[in-house]
């Protein structure tokens, strides 16, 4: 490519890429952000990069050292408050593996033959900022949902349920979140899937399940009115059911509880099919 890049807007392009690396990299590693210290932060990178263009004649091992120690150390620094050495050596780390992977992005597709004029250097700019953008905020949603099933796979229990002589099992995610309790008793509730506990109960009381809160319920039958509030703002009533135990399988040793009370809810619980139950924190707590 036969493009001319001047200096002031090589530097932009590396001061505005530094701040959504800096931005990625705090978002990755949970640090507090703030607008001023990124700033100040991708500035300190942009001098730098343009330094790069000065320090071509220095033997290349002081040349390494200033730009990816002294100068990452700089940036990293300013960017975030009380930085130990231990996050230091991380951030470090982190910041030239998400560095690496948005110039491949970048480099790969300004491969391609796009419809701008190869020596204006301004559109080129654009462009670069325009993917590494993109390239962020595609590589934060898909480490979000990597975190997302880690956290969720760690704190999955193998589960078996038992009422009057019959079972089911199933997999029970742990949800400090959930805080669901029958209003009169206080008892913590497990949310658990329909078609999963159903073969728990009689067919009379199948169908109580299946018509709760409509006129033709049967109130006869030993059904709880459990109130519950969603983060999509849902309010209602779910039915609850007491069943006889639940066996929870944590690590090399099976925690039995009696008396445990189930909320029914009609749809999957894990969008992923990973669970069938949301445990209480209380019953792997007490």
């Amino acid at each position: 490519m036969n493009y001319i890049i001047y200096l002031d807007v090589f530097w932009a392009v590396n001061t505005i890429m530094d701040i959504i690396l800096l931005w990625l990299l705090g978002k990755i590693r949970k640090h507090a952000i703030t607008k001023i210290r990124l700033a100040a932060g991708g500035i300190i990178g942009g001098f730098g990069a343009c330094m790069t263009i000065y320090l071509r004649g220095i033997p290349i091992v002081v040349s390494f050292f200033l730009q990816n120690v002294v100068l990452a150390y700089g940036m990293i620094r300013i960017s975030y408050k009380k930085e130990s050495i231990r996050d230091f050596f991380f951030d470090l780390i982190y910041l030239y593996g998400l560095g690496i992977l948005l110039n491949g992005f970048i480099s790969t597709i300004l491969n391609r033959n796009f419809p701008y004029r190869q020596n204006d250097s301004k559109v080129y700019a654009g462009l670069v900022l325009f993917i590494g953008a993109l390239c962020s905020l595609i590589i934060l949603f898909f480490w979000k949902r990597c975190r997302k099933f880690r956290i969720e796979e760690k704190n999955l229990y193998d589960v078996i349920i038992k009422n009057a002589g019959l079972c089911c099992r199933g997999k029970a995610l742990l949800d400090t979140g959930n805080q669901l309790r029958e209003p009169i008793t206080k008892r913590p509730v497990i949310v658990a899937e329909y078609d999963v506990v159903k073969v728990l109960f009689t067919e009379e009381l199948q169908n109580a399940i299946l018509q709760f809160g409509s006129k033709e319920m049967d109130t006869v039958h030993p059904i709880k009115w459990i109130p519950y509030h969603s983060l999509g703002n849902r309010n209602g009533f779910m039915p609850g059911v007491y069943v006889d135990e639940m066996l929870i399988h944590m690590d090399e040793k099976e925690k039995i509880v009696g008396g445990v009370l189930l909320g029914i809810v009609f749809e999957s619980v894990s969008t992923q099919k990973q669970y069938q139950f949301i445990l209480h924190e209380q019953y792997i707590t007490e």
